[in-house]
């Protein structure tokens, strides 16, 4: 059964939402329907997506230890973790656009939309990971109730 969209958060459900919508359909003036990005995608290579993927990956590695050694709280860990690895790529591609001419800003763009694209990739992963983890715990303890994930 599909869970409901309601129960989430707004930001849960635009975050989804966002990550699929780099390619937006435009009309052409023939009236056919293209993609409006898609050079872009046909600019990636392998070497520009492990590229795009290394720095927020890493940066959830590296982002909670540093949080480790500082001894932060729980609320802090979490949030600087997130923000560590979720790196604003907006900025980057405005930066990029105003300071480089056209064919230039197209070459450089392609490896901050690749992180755009998969900065998110390990919290979507994790989250289907812990909720496949609650419906196997709830078949398997049926009477046991599994505190959930809103609950603190």
């Amino acid at each position: 059964m599909i869970p409901s969209l309601c129960q989430y958060g707004p930001y849960t459900v635009l975050s989804l939402c966002n990550h699929g919508t780099i390619a937006v359909p435009s009309r052409c003036d023939h009236g056919e329907i293209t993609m409006s990005a898609w050079y872009i995608f046909l600019l990636m290579t392998w070497q520009s997506l492990v590229c795009g993927a290394v720095i927020p990956w890493s940066a959830y590695v590296f982002g909670p230890l540093a949080a480790f050694v500082a001894r932060l709280t729980r609320p802090q860990f979490i949030a600087v973790v997130l923000e560590i690895a979720l790196q604003n790529s907006g900025i980057a591609v405005v930066i990029v656009y105003t300071s480089l001419p056209l064919p230039d800003a197209d070459l450089v763009i392609v490896p901050v939309v690749c992180q755009a694209l998969l900065q998110g990739l390990p919290l979507y992963v994790l989250y289907t990971v812990m909720r496949i983890k609650k419906c196997i715990s709830k078949r398997l303890h049926p009477k046991e109730e599994v505190p959930s994930e809103s609950s603190s």
